[in-house]
C-alpha cells in the first residue's frame, strides 16, 4: 500500500525507516531534563548538583518533593526541600519522574492524539504498575539494578506516545482491532503500520539521548529472548514478567484488554515460578497500591 504524507512523498506503509525519520517531528525533551539525566548518570554527582537543577522549574520541584512525603516513599520525617527528597527517592527516580513529567507534557499539548481512545492516566497507571513491580522483582533476583528497571518499566511503552502523535489515525485503528479482535496492542500495531511500539520505543530512546540499555531493553520487551542480546537479556525478562502481573491484576490500560501470560523462557531464565510469583504477590500488590498517586504526579 502506497501513501503520500504531507510532505507530497509517497511511500510504502512498510518503510520502517520513513516511518521512524517521523520522530524528529516530535519536540525535543526540555533542556532541564536532559541535565538531570546526564547528572544522574554521573557517579560524581551529589545531592546538592541535582537540587540546583531541579530547583529551577517550580513545577517539578514540586512534584519531586510530593513523591518524596508519598506512601510509596516512606519517611521517619516530612521532607520539605529537594536535597532531602534527592537522598530520600534516589537520584534514578527523580529522572524517572522527570522523564515521565515531560513525555506526557508532550502528549498533552498534541493536538492530533488519540485522547479519548488512549485516556492518559489509565496509561500511565499501566507504566507505573510495571515501573514498581520491575523494582520489586529486581530485589528478589540477584544481580539487577532496582533503580534502573524502576525506570525501565516506567518508560517501556514511551512508543506508544510516538505512534499515536505522529500517526493518530493508525494506532486509532490499531486500538479499535486490538479491542474488536481481542488481540495484543502490538500485533494491532503490526497488522496496521507494519511497526509496533517496542521499536518506536528504542529509535525514541535513541532519538532522545536517553541511554543505550535503556533504549535496548524498550526495543527487546515484545522480542523473543533467543533474540535479545545477552547483555540485556536477564533484564529484559523481568521487565516481561513485570508487563505481565500488572496485565494479570489489570491495573491500568496498556492499549487493550488482554490479560498477562507469563513468557516460559523468561520464566525459566530468571529461576522464577507461577508459584513464587504468587508468594510475591501481595507484596507487588501493596507498593502498586502505595504507587497509585504517582499518577497524579504525571
Amino acid at each position: 500500500m502506497t501513501v503520500t504524507s504531507k510532505d507530497g512523498i509517497k511511500r510504502t506503509r512498510g518503510d520502517k525507516a520513513a516511518s521512524v525519520r517521523k520522530l524528529t517531528d516530535l519536540p525535543t525533551l526540555p533542556g532541564i531534563l536532559i541535565k538531570i539525566w546526564k547528572l544522574a548518570e554521573s557517579p560524581d554527582t551529589s545531592s546538592k548538583d541535582l537540587e540546583k537543577v531541579i530547583s529551577l522549574d517550580q513545577t517539578l520541584t514540586a512534584k519531586v518533593i510530593r513523591l518524596a512525603n508519598s506512601p510509596f516513599y516512606f519517611s521517619s520525617s516530612h521532607v520539605n526541600n529537594v536535597q532531602d527528597a534527592i537522598v530520600n527517592i534516589g537520584m534514578k527516580t527523580v529522572r524517572s519522574l522527570a522523564a515521565a513529567v515531560s513525555i506526557s507534557s508532550v502528549f498533552k499539548k498534541s493536538r492530533t492524539a488519540n485522547k479519548n481512545y488512549f485516556p492518559l492516566k489509565d496509561f500511565w497507571r499501566h507504566c507505573i504498575g510495571v515501573g514498581v513491580t520491575s523494582g520489586y522483582l529486581a530485589g528478589i533476583v540477584d544481580g539487577i539494578d532496582r533503580d534502573f528497571m524502576f525506570c525501565a518499566g516506567i518508560l517501556h511503552d514511551i512508543g506508544k506516545f510516538a505512534l499515536n502523535i505522529l500517526f493518530p489515525d493508525k494506532f486509532g485503528e490499531a486500538l479499535q482491532i486490538a479491542s474488536s479482535e481481542r488481540c495484543s496492542i502490538t500485533a494491532a500495531e503490526r497488522k496496521v503500520l507494519d511497526t509496533d511500539h517496542a521499536h518506536f520505543g528504542e529509535k525514541l530512546a535513541q532519538y532522545w539521548n536517553l541511554g543505550d540499555d535503556l533504549s535496548g531493553i524498550l526495543g527487546n520487551h515484545h522480542r523473543a529472548l533467543s533474540e535479545v542480546d545477552e547483555m540485556l537479556r536477564i533484564e529484559t525478562a523481568l521487565l516481561k514478567i513485570a508487563d505481565s502481573i500488572v496485565r494479570e491484576i489489570r491495573f491500568g490500560f496498556p492499549g487493550d484488554f488482554l490479560g498477562g501470560e507469563f513468557d516460559p523462557a523468561s520464566m525459566e531464565l530468571l529461576d522464577l515460578s507461577t508459584e513464587k510469583i504468587e508468594q510475591h504477590k501481595d507484596g507487588v500488590n501493596r507498593q502498586i497500591e502505595k504507587a497509585a498517586e504517582l499518577v497524579d504526579l504525571i
